[in-house]
């Protein structure tokens, strides 16, 4: 029998429902709170997202691979872009005189960034979530003016950006997994001493061995 369905029969499916709604509700509430004004590195991401799996394998007991689905949540990164989403298109729709809106159509007169390693900025991490998301950066305030429908674009987005995430992992897992039934690839012969036949792993060592024919 499957752990999950033992895991289901031992604590009961309305009981994991509960924790699970109890845990979005607290944790991730807590966790991800003012995300909708963060720049999120890969590192970031990452170490959220091992504390989102770790949580829920201790409500369920169950591998990676299934967690999310079972757990019927998606990931980290796709919670902070649909947070980012709603409020950029909150932002956008303020009126003029707001002070949120004139921080994100603002630019700085004067002044330079450090040379070096550039941070990353608010702004080239919207495009970034507009790329990944397939929105016509564009055409943002046009979808944004819409309040329902830009909702319904946002959830359509995050769905696409979750399907195509775990469609990499589990291409990743088999591929993966596909190097580890590989036999191993047998050894260089080398080269060989024409005087005394040794074999060397390569022409310096053998250059190295020839010294003591001569």
């Amino acid at each position: 029998m499957p752990r999950q369905l033992l895991v289901a029969r031992s604590v009961g499916s309305s009981s994991i429902e509960t924790k699970v709604a109890v845990y979005k509700a607290v944790c991730i509430y807590a966790l991800l709170y003012g995300c909708e004004a963060w720049t999120t590195y890969s590192s970031h991401v990452r170490n959220l997202e091992s504390f989102h799996i770790r949580c829920l394998q201790r409500i369920l007991g169950v591998p990676h691979a299934t967690i999310l689905q079972l757990t019927n949540c998606i990931s980290i990164e796709a919670l902070i872009i649909q947070q980012q989403l709603r409020w950029i298109g909150h932002v956008i729709r303020m009126p003029k005189n707001r002070l949120p809106r004139k921080l994100f159509y603002g630019e700085l007169a004067h002044g330079t960034r450090n040379s070096g390693g550039q941070k990353k900025r608010y702004k080239d991490r919207l495009h970034s979530i507009l790329k990944q998301c397939n929105i016509p950066a564009t055409q943002l305030e046009t979808l944004v003016s819409d309040r329902a429908e830009w909702r319904c674009i946002c959830k359509q987005a995050v769905d696409t950006f979750e399907a195509t995430r775990t469609k990499a992992r589990e291409d990743r897992r088999q591929l993966r997994y596909q190097r580890l039934d590989q036999p191993a690839l047998p050894t260089k012969a080398g080269v060989s001493c024409p005087s005394c036949g040794r074999l060397c792993a390569s022409s310096f060592g053998l250059r190295s061995h020839m010294r003591i024919h001569r």
